[in-house]
């Protein structure tokens, strides 16, 4: 009996480890459709969880990158904007922002940010449950050279009494 159980999840494991012709062929198309001129090379062509940045690339400039937000009583949502400057030639488009945490959250504009003109990202850290020193970081990446840029949000959360 154990022996019959065994060999049906072996059977099992091994139905999902492969992937079907189908499945194969979808990936590939849609692996395709992202590297299309139309999308300006912005995408990881080889989806390794790196970001390489094959069209063209302009420069970001921002106001500050380090936002200390002092002192604040745990539970408080400090709220900063980050400004920046497209210092390049080509229009600059976002195309993801990560937070370090799952306490501070970054929401921008998808829409591109023409040559000389500015853009924000807001950030949005939640003290609740976080006492003591803090130090939260963003990172933008966009068609921009170096892709990825870190921008800070530091302070100190005092616990609630």
């Amino acid at each position: 009996m154990r022996y019959a159980l065994f060999l049906l999840v072996l059977l099992i494991w091994a139905s999902c480890q492969q992937v079907s012709g189908d499945d194969q062929r979808i990936r590939e198309e849609a692996k395709q459709k992202l590297v299309q001129p139309e999308n300006k090379g912005r995408f990881n062509r080889d989806n390794d969880n790196t970001v390489k940045v094959t069209g063209p690339t302009t420069k970001i400039q921002f106001t500050e990158t380090k936002y200390d937000f002092g002192v604040v009583e745990e539970g408080t949502k400090v709220k900063h904007v980050f400004e920046f400057k497209n210092v390049g030639t080509e229009p600059l488009v976002i195309q993801d922002a990560k937070a370090s945490c799952g306490c501070t959250v970054p929401t921008y504009s998808n829409e591109p940010v023409p040559p000389g003109k500015t853009g924000k990202i807001e950030v949005v850290f939640d003290s609740k449950g976080r006492p003591g020193k803090t130090s939260k970081y963003v990172t933008v990446t966009a068609n921009t050279e170096p892709v990825k840029t870190k921008i800070y949000l530091t302070g100190e959360v005092r616990k609630k009494k």
